[in-house]
């Protein structure tokens, strides 16, 4: 099972037209089988080959559905979480977003999912409010999901942009993916 995030550098049309392009890409790479290891070098290549300045973060999941192993390959994206009983375990990376080196910039973290665990990734509109409340206060994120945390993943996603949008400055898009893991047992 794939889910991915990627967001345009910049602001406007070209960072939308390359996040769509990005995201686009990924979806038919990874559904036709390809690796993705080889699916990011090729999307770096295009967009390194590009006449025009175009770059894009890229957060990848690939959860292994028999192993129940989730890896997170990030690309200048902002840190992911796993969320486990309110517990908050970050994910984060110190890459370079796709297309502005030759040579794909990822770091690849494997993380054991447990029955009733959820992924939460973020665009960067949401995560650097995030990260500067944290820097204020180290312990702000940890207690809202504590605190706000409900099974309702639809209303979480929306709790979450608000309390990011209540703590921004500077007006940027939000996303924000929740993906809850159940792991079936056959007897």
């Amino acid at each position: 099972y794939y889910t991915f995030l990627c967001d345009g550098m910049g602001s406007g049309e070209d960072a939308a037209l390359t996040s769509h392009l990005c995201s686009i890409f990924l979806e038919k790479m990874l559904s036709c089988g390809n690796k993705k290891a080889i699916t990011l070098e090729m999307l770096n290549h295009f967009l390194t080959s590009r006449t025009t300045e175009c770059f894009a973060t890229v957060d990848l999941v690939e959860i292994d559905l028999v192993l129940g192993v989730a890896s997170f390959l990030k690309s200048g994206a902002v840190p992911s979480y796993v969320v486990r009983h309110r517990h908050l375990y970050k994910i984060a990376s110190g890459t370079f977003p796709i297309g502005i080196l030759p040579e794909v910039s990822v770091e690849v973290t494997e993380f054991e999912l447990c029955d009733g665990d959820v992924i939460l990734i973020c665009s960067d509109g949401v995560s650097s409010d995030i990260e500067t409340q944290e820097n204020e206060n180290p312990q702000w994120f940890v207690d809202f999901i504590s605190r706000e945390w409900t099974d309702d993943l639809d209303a979480m996603a929306e709790k979450i942009i608000h309390a990011a949008s209540s703590a921004g400055e500077k007006a940027d898009d939000m996303t924000v993916e929740l993906i809850r893991v159940h792991k079936h047992i056959e007897d």
